[in-house]
Order: structure tokens, then sequence, then C-alpha cells
């Protein structure tokens, strides 16, 4: 007997009520008690469609059950024999009632509304077998009209072969970003015919064997929602470690109670490529885990950890914290995350990243293009969300195809600090976090070199600025997950249960500071968390005399082996490392050590979107205008002629303010003995800075 079952619209037929109860329960006289029922289940004759089952008989299995509901009540009811032309006999209790509605398979969370809506849910983890599909997978429901029950599918199926034995799962996406499966509720149209609507999706079906670590070769079925898929539809192949996907382009429509079938041979389209693990990128088995990871090559499957907190390290306690700072530094710890989903929550441009699915702990994605083709550069941020429907911790992926190790700029730091070892020679990236290019608008008319705006602390990036001018106001458009443009930034007073662009007055707090990565938190003048944090970038405020750089930590916002730069990293390009005017430095001899090279008499020139420093006293390098998020509201300001560069520290003197390197078209603000009392420059914590990540020593 085949399992599963599909294609039929089962008549149930009442055939017997019989009263079991025992004679001595006053409830078996009583109005409405409860009684044992058998209803008949028989199957009707296959559906046909552009591909058969080649006559198979569908049936029932044997442990089979259906959801019965009398009223409100959802009952079980069990399959208890199989007769021979196929009918299934069902037997359960539930209370009489003048209709009934039965659903397959039997859920004991499965609802109904009193207008006869029924609430269930279709697995994205399906079981695969071969030449079928497993039982309990496809939904089915009925209504009782004139005393039986007409059984009607809910669900239709993708029919696709396997011809190798090393394949260990196959996912199924729609390319226009379709609900695949999740919760559904299901109405009867006047035709008894069901329809559903989404309220919890998933846009994809992932298919394991159900006996095995692979599947033998052979033929398959997924089961989804009956949908069109625009522009068709994707499988994506896995081995162990590697995939591969076979895609078709041509809208996909998948009926209700029928099948559709791939015919593309996969061993013809298929091309298995490495899985690349973004905290293993070498394979050596050694991880090293980020908020931030760097993806750069076209078509190709990514994922990393989705249960470790950033970096995954612990601040260690230090004595150079004092009291007032906590010392143990317990807000820093990484505590276990369990997503039981992921979601793209934004990207820079559409279908930046493809197929983005959790499994096994680990959030996989594909890069747009085909190997070996022209990558698209960007920006998104993928979730891992919680049972609370939020997310449990965000990533940002930097989409570049830019070999961001081999462009490291080691930095001379300013002669009065060479006592202090630890601050020497930096290695900086070349660019900000998230920028695309390292060239100025001057250089490239575009404002690529910007990068993305953080608020200072917290991991989650803010979209950068279009391309409108070189002083544009207005932040990069973005996209979901379906590729639909997100609306800009609006003001909210109450934390969202959306993924849209807000902000927000209030703080955040221990428990909520992974929440809402898409909400810009407005304070004012104020620092955005509560209780204020001094070393949420890993350094707290050491007297200088310790030469301490401090730790990266859960919150920084760098990929693996970089963290924030440190307060010192620009010290150098002025003659005073406290800033001021732009003016040369030179040594005994009179050598030019470090300047600013895109000198107009004693400004900058303001058309070139930044400074060119000599970073090393020889070499090149681009620091690009950014601007600033206001923390006074949803605006970008002083786009045109600052730069504002956060550092891992916060402000000595002030406890809502981060250290920033900063400078307009004429002065460079750098620090004044900033780890002693006395003045500095800093920024509003809750503003919006670009970050220039250093390499870890």
């Amino acid at each position: 007997m085949k399992k599963g079952i599909f294609f039929f619209a089962a008549a149930l037929m009442m055939s017997s009520c019989v009263d079991q109860l025992t004679v001595d329960s006053p409830k078996a006289e009583m109005d409405g008690a409860a009684v044992v029922m058998v209803f008949e289940a028989a199957p009707e004759a296959q559906v046909d469609t552009r591909t058969s089952l080649s006559g198979d008989v569908v049936s029932w299995t044997v442990a089979d059950r259906i959801s019965v509901f009398a009223g409100m009540e959802n009952a079980p009811f069990e399959l208890k024999e199989i007769n021979a032309d196929g009918t299934g006999v069902f037997e359960g209790t539930a209370v009489e009632a003048d209709s009934y509605y039965a659903l397959y398979p039997y859920s004991a969370a499965a609802t109904i509304t009193e207008a006869g809506v029924i609430s269930t849910s279709l697995p994205c983890e399906q079981k695969g077998v071969a030449g079928t599909f497993d039982n309990g997978l496809n939904i089915a429901v009925a209504e009782v009209s004139g005393g039986k029950f007409t059984m009607m599918n809910v669900c239709g199926l993708v029919k696709f072969d396997i011809v190798r034995s090393d394949i260990a799962a196959v996912s199924l996406f729609g390319n226009g970003h379709e609900y695949l499966a999740g919760d559904v509720d299901i109405a009867f149209g006047e035709d008894g015919k069901p329809s559903y609507t989404v309220t919890n999706g998933t846009k994809y079906v992932t298919l394991t064997p159900k006996e095995g670590k692979t599947f033998a070769p052979g033929t398959y079925y997924f089961t989804i929602l009956p949908q069109t898929l625009k522009g068709g539809m994707s499988l994506v192949y896995m081995t162990e470690g590697q995939s591969g996907t076979v895609a078709t382009a041509s809208d996909a429509v998948v009926a209700r109670s029928a099948y559709l079938t791939i015919k593309a041979n996969p061993e013809s389209a298929l091309q298995l490529n490495k899985v690349i693990d973004l905290s293993d990128p070498d394979g050596d088995g050694t991880s090293e885990t980020a908020n931030c990871y760097v993806a750069g090559l076209a078509g190709r499957r990514y994922c990393f950890p989705a249960t470790v907190m950033g970096n995954g390290y612990t601040t260690p306690a230090d004595d150079s914290y004092t009291s007032s700072l906590n010392g143990s530094s317990p807000e820093l710890a990484p505590k276990p995350i369990a997503p039981i989903s992921a979601k793209l929550l934004w990207q820079t441009e559409r279908s930046l990243i493809k197929h983005v699915i959790l499994n096994n702990g680990y959030i996989y994605f594909t890069l747009n293009g085909t190997a070996n083709d022209t990558l698209v550069s960007g920006n998104a941020v993928l979730a891992g969300i919680g049972a609370d429907n939020l997310p449990a911790w965000s990533w940002h992926i930097w989409v570049t195809d830019v070999d961001l190790d081999t462009k490291l700029q080691t930095w001379t730091v300013h002669p009065d600090l060479a006592e202090y070892s630890e601050y020497q020679n930096p290695q900086l990236m070349d660019r900000n976090l998230g920028a695309l290019t390292d060239k100025l608008w001057g250089e490239c008319g575009t404002n690529g070199a910007r990068g993305l705006f953080y608020q200072w602390g917290r991991k989650d990036p803010f979209p950068g600025i279009d391309n409108q001018s070189q002083g544009s106001a207005t932040q990069v458009q973005t996209y979901d997950e379906q590729d639909n443009p997100h609306a800009a930034k609006s003001k909210i007073t109450v934390d969202p249960s959306d993924f849209g662009w807000y902000h927000k007055s209030g703080s955040l707090t221990d428990d909520n500071i992974a929440k809402y990565p898409m909400v810009f938190r407005l304070i004012g003048n104020g620092t955005y968390w509560n209780p204020t944090k001094h070393n949420l970038w890993g350094r707290p405020m050491y007297a200088i005399e310790d030469n301490k750089l401090g730790h990266k930590t859960i919150y920084d916002p760098c990929p693996p082996g970089y963290r924030v730069m440190n307060p010192y990293a620009w010290s150098g390009i002025t003659d005073t490392w406290t800033g001021g005017k732009f003016s040369n430095m030179v040594d005994e001899h009179g050598t030019n050590l470090h300047r600013v090279t895109n000198m107009n008499g004693t400004a900058v020139n303001r058309s070139d979107g930044g400074l060119k420093v000599l970073y090393d006293g020889k070499n090149i390098g681009n620091i690009s205008n950014t601007g600033t998020l206001s923390n006074d509201g949803n605006v970008l300001q002083r786009v045109a002629d600052y730069g504002y560069y956060w550092t891992s520290s916060m402000s000595y003197t002030s406890a809502q303010n981060g250290l920033v390197n900063a400078f307009d078209y004429n002065t460079i603000y750098l620090m004044n003995n900033y780890l002693k009392s006395g003045d500095n420059y800093y920024s509003r914590a809750c503003r919006g800075n670009a970050v220039r990540c250093e390499k870890i020593k």
C-alpha cells in the first residue's frame, strides 16, 4: 500500500454513531455527551496532470489519524482498518453535532472558528521517500454536507529526480520569494473547495531522507502550498559540505491536488561547490565568529553559526575596570541563542542574497549571480528568529569580492605616543565597514566609500548614503526578503513586531538589545542603553599608563579578525596628535612624514568628498566624508564636509558620549589626552557614525 494521502476527494460517510459509554455513566444520557463514532473514507480516482503517477494507488497508511471538529472541539480519530477497495475506517470519540469538519493529518494544535476556518501548519522540514511522499504531510480538509465528508486536498506537489547517491538534502525555493509552507488558515469556498491564507510562512521546503544519511536515487516529491511561482523555482542540492543549484526560469504553476514535474536532469545541470563556512573559511577547523561576515563569490552557498553571539568571547574581568563600570562585565558574556528560523531583514540590492534557511544551528544563504560570474556588491542583514518572532540575534553580510586582508594599511602613530607599545603600527582596513569602494567621490562619482552607520556600542548597521550627489542627505534604498522596497524610517512609540525601518525615543536594555536591529534609538543627548555601558566595544576607560587595547566583544560590528579602531590610530595625521588645523609634520631632516594631500591652500578640496592622507609617511589612504545620523531626529547632517568615525572608547568625562575621530574641510578633531581629565572630542553615543576596522594583533 503506497504511503501518504494525496489526490483524493474521499467521501467520509458516517456509518455508525454508537453509544459505547458504560451503562453506569450518567453522561451517556445527557445531551451533548461524547460518543464513539466511525467514519469511512474512500479515495477517489487519481487526478491526472501533465505527468501522472503512472496509475499508482494512493491510499491511507496504517496509524494515520485525522482531526474531527465537532463544534469547536478537536478530536483525534484513528485509522482502524483499510478495506479491500482502499476505504479507510476511522474511529474516535466526539460529541454529536449538526455538522462536522475533518482535517488530515491530525494536529492537536489545529483550531477551527465558528465560521469553519481551520488553522493548521504545513512543515517546511519534510522527509523524502523514494517514489512517493511521506505520510502526514499533505493537508486535506472536509466539511459535512448531507451526512458525509468530502475530503479535499489543500496542497500541491513538486516532483523531481535524484540521480546521485550522495545527496543529503534538497531545498526548494520560489524564485519570486513565495511562501511555500508554514501556518495557514483554510476556508471553504461556495464550491466546497478549500483555499488558504498564510499567517506565518516560510519561503523554502527542505527534504531530507527518511532513512539513512543520503537519498537513494529515484523520484521524490515536495509538498507545498499551491500557487504560481513567479520566475520559476530553484532546487538547492546538498551533499556533505557541498552545494549546487538547479533552477527554472519560467513561471511554475503548482496546482491544488496536482503536481508539477521538474524535468531538468540534475546531473547535467548540477555543479556542486564547497559550502563556505564563514566562521572557518579556510577549513582548518578553527572557528572565529563575528557579527559581520564578508562574502564575495558569486552564486556560491555560504553558512555561519546562528547559535553564537558575536565573536562568542567573554571579555575577562580586569583590575583596570573601575568599580563604577562593573569590572566583571557580565553584560559582555555570550549567552546561548536558539533561533527557530532564519530571515533576511534588509538588503541594498534586490536578490543580493537568496535561499536563506536555518539548518542544524547554521544559517545558509546563496550570493547573487552564478559561479564565476560578476558579483553585485552590497550589504544585507540576516536574523535568527526566536520563538517570539523577533530576532534572537542578527548578522551583517558584507557582499564584496575585494580581498580586504591584502589591502590592509599600517598606520604610524604620533611620535609623542611612542612609549605606548600596544598602540603602535595599527593595521586598518583601507575602507569603511560596509563600503563598496575605497575611492572618494572625486575619483569614482559615488558615495560607495562612506559605508554604513552605527550607533556607538551597537552591532547593527544602518544604511549609508545614496549616490544622488556628493552631499546627498538620503539613505540608500533597502529591500526586504521579497525584494520589495522598505519605506523610509518612521517614528514609533512602541517597539515594533514587524521588520521595517523605525526611529524611537527610549533606551535599549540588556534583554532587548538584539531584538530591534532596524530601530534607530533617539535619546536626545543621552545614551540609548540603560544602564549605560562604557565597554560595549571592548575598551573600558583605562588610565593611559596601562597601555592596553582592551578586547573585542560580542557587540563589536567588525568581521572575524577585526575590531573597531583604537582612538590613537589616526593620531599621526597632524603635527599635534590631539588634532587641529591640517598641516605638514616633518622629521629632523625636514622630510614630510604625514599630511593631507588634497589640500587647497589651508583647506581640503571639498569636491573630493574626503581626505587623502599619507597614513605611513609615503602611501596614500582615503578617509571619506560620512556625515552623521542625527540623535535628535530622522535626518542626516553635515554630509558634504564632515567625517565622523567611531573609536572603541567612550568619553572619559561624559557617560553619554562615544569618542570619535572626526574632521571637516580644514580641521581634524582627535583627542586631547582623552584618557585623563580634560577636554576630548566626542559624539553623542546615539548618533549614527561610520566605523573603520582594525586588525586584531
